[in-house]
C-alpha cells in the first residue's frame, strides 16, 4: 500500500511530496529452524516460511524564488524506513526470548550485553558475579550480563540487541542560490539509526599481528592507571594474545554510525555575454568546489560510513577547480 501526494503552491515557489508506505511479504525464503540437528542433516535448503513487514515514509520540500538579479533555492529531503520480522520458522525459545528472530528486523545486531569492566581483582573473584570460560581473566576485562542467570556467560546469553547496520532515516539538504553572475550550492547529507561493529584488526590492539591505533594510547585499563582514570577509558586492558573473552560481538563494541556530512560546496562565475561573444564563446563558467569537506559522527577515528569491522579506506576530501566552456 502506498499513498502519496504532490503539491505544488504559488507557481511553484513551494513543492512538497510526500510518500507513505506499508509492505507485507510472505513466503520470504529462510532457513529451517524447526528441525532439530539430531536428525542428522547437517544442510538443509531454505524453504518459504518469512513473513516481513516494512512501513514508512519519504518526505520531500523545496522553496525557491528568483528575482531581478538573484533567486535561491531551498531543497530538504527525509525518509524513514522501518522493517519487523513477523515469522521467520524458528522454535519458541520460550526460556530465552532474546534469541527470537520473530519481533526483531533484517540485519539486527546479535552479540551479547556489555556491562562495563571488572575493575578488581574481588569483582573476578566474586562467584555471584557471572562471568566466561575464558582462560586468564583478569581485571580491565569485559563484563556481560547473564540474561537467563545460570551465572555462566555462553552463548545462551547471547541474542539480538535491538541495533540495526542499516541507517532508518536519511536526511538530506540543498542550498542554492545566484547573484547576478555568480551562483553557489552546497549539500548536507545524514544517515540516522544505523550502527557499526568496531571489531578486528582495525580496532582490537595486536589482534591478528597488527599494531596498536592511536586512540587506544592513554585510553586503556591499566594497573598504572587511577581508578578513576580506569573508570573512564574505553578500551579494556592490553593483551598481546587473543582475547576470547574481550574480542568477542557486544554492545561494548558496538557504535553509532549516525552521521551529517557536509557532502559539497560549490561557488561559480559566469562571464557576461558580451565578453563570451568577443570570446567567440556560448557561455565560460569558472568554479570551485570541494566534496566531503566536514563530517560531523560519533566514531571520530574512522568513517561513519564503514562497514562492520571498519577497514575500508576512509572518505577523501577532494578539491577541484576548473572551467566549464559552452560553445
Amino acid at each position: 500500500m502506498n499513498i502519496g501526494l504532490d503539491l505544488d503552491l504559488w507557481k511553484s515557489a513551494i513543492h512538497l511530496t510526500v510518500d507513505v508506505f506499508h509492505e507485507r511479504r510472505t513466503d520470504i525464503l529462510c532457513t529451517p529452524g524447526t528441525i532439530p540437528s539430531t536428525i542428522g542433516v547437517t544442510s538443509l535448503p531454505s524453504i518459504n516460511a518469512g513473513i516481513v513487514t516494512n512501513k514508512g515514509f519519504e518526505i520531500e520540500l523545496e522553496h525557491r524564488k528568483n528575482f531581478r538579479n538573484w533567486g535561491y533555492s531551498v531543497k530538504g529531503n527525509f525518509s524513514y524506513a522501518k522493517n519487523k520480522i513477523i515469522s521467520a520458522d524458528e522454535p519458541d525459545n520460550v526460556d530465552k526470548p532474546w534469541q527470537r528472530r520473530a519481533g526483531t528486523s533484517i540485519d539486527e545486531m546479535y552479540g551479547y550485553i556489555a556491562e562495563g569492566l571488572f575493575q578488581t581483582w574481588d569483582e573476578i573473584n566474586d562467584p555471584d558475579i557471572a562471568k566466561t570460560t575464558a582462560s586468564n581473566l583478569q581485571p580491565g576485562d569485559i563484563r556481560y550480563k547473564d540474561l537467563n542467570g545460570d551465572g555462566v556467560i555462553n552463548d545462551d546469553d547471547r541474542g539480538y540487541l535491538g541495533k540495526n547496520s542499516t541507517p532508518d532515516k536519511i536526511v538530506g539538504l540543498a542550498l542554492s542560490g545566484n547573484w547576478k553572475n555568480f551562483d553557489f550550492s552546497v549539500l548536507f547529507q545524514a544517515a540516522l539509526g544505523g550502527n557499526t561493529w568496531f571489531t578486528g584488526s582495525a580496532i582490537w590492539p595486536f589482534e591478528s599481528k597488527a599494531s596498536v591505533s592511536q586512540d587506544v594510547l592513554n585510553n586503556y585499563w591499566s594497573t598504572n592507571n587511577t581508578a578513576e582514570q580506569n573508570a573512564n577509558v574505553f578500551y579494556p586492558r592490553l593483551s598481546s594474545d587473543h582475547s576470547d573473552n574481550n574480542y568477542i560481538e557486544s554492545t561494548y563494541w558496538l557504535k553509532s554510525s549516525d552521521y551529517l556530512r557536509l557532502k559539497n560546496v560549490e561557488i561559480g562565475y559566469r562571464l557576461p555575454k558580451s565578453v563570451n561573444k568577443f570570446l567567440g564563446v556560448e557561455e565560460l563558467r569558472f568554479y570551485a568546489n570541494a566534496v566531503n569537506l566536514i563530517t560531523w559522527d560519533h566514531m571520530k577515528i574512522f568513517d561513519p560510513e564503514s562497514p562492520n569491522g571498519a577497514v575500508n579506506y576512509p572518505q577523501m576530501k577532494v578539491f577541484n577547480f576548473g572551467v566549464h566552456v559552452s560553445f
